[in-house]
């Protein structure tokens, strides 16, 4: 548009029409020349007609381009936004799941705890006594052999008397246990 020459043609409007571009070049910042150059342009190119205000072309073009904004956010919201839902109720369920899970876990948990605690007792118990039990059968050997040999040194005409002293002595020797 720099090569616009001064003073090839004329253009006669009115003066309403001169007021409204005068208003368009000061908010434009270019000169009326210019601005009715651009415009002849514009149009040109465009192959619009500068009668037909509403334009039903570009009427379309913004109707097809709003439609097609429309459908792709619906198709997005099909294909990523209503499956993320899905995964999220199953998720939430999982959740749930788990969480009974452990506190059943927890409970388990705990009374396998005391039952290892009463096993534990119990075997201390009969460790001990399993302990005392070899302490009481060696003991009783050497009783038992003591006797034994206490009687076969009194020989088969051992008084009464002498028997009975070493059945009182291994009886009393038992009960020590």
């Amino acid at each position: 548009m720099d090569n616009i020459q001064d003073g090839t043609k004329s253009v006669r409007f009115p003066i309403a029409t001169d007021e409204k571009l005068s208003k368009l070049s000061l908010k434009l910042g270019r000169s009326k020349k210019m601005i009715i150059c651009q415009t002849v342009d514009y149009f040109y190119h465009t192959k619009k007609d500068p009668v037909d205000v509403n334009d039903e072309l570009l009427k379309r073009q913004i109707s097809s381009g709003i439609s097609r904004i429309i459908a792709f956010s619906k198709q997005q919201e099909k294909d990523l936004i209503i499956p993320q839902y899905g995964i999220l109720d199953r998720l939430d369920a999982s959740i749930n799941m788990v969480l009974d899970q452990s506190e059943n876990f927890a409970e388990k948990l705990g009374q396998i705890n005391e039952s290892q605690q009463r096993y534990m007792k119990m075997f201390a118990e009969f460790s001990h006594s399993s302990l005392d039990k070899n302490t009481l059968k060696s003991r009783f050997k050497l009783i038992l052999e003591s006797y034994i040999s206490s009687r076969d040194k009194l020989g088969w005409n051992a008084s009464a008397t002498g028997k009975e002293e070493i059945r009182r002595n291994a009886l009393e020797a038992l009960f020590r246990l």
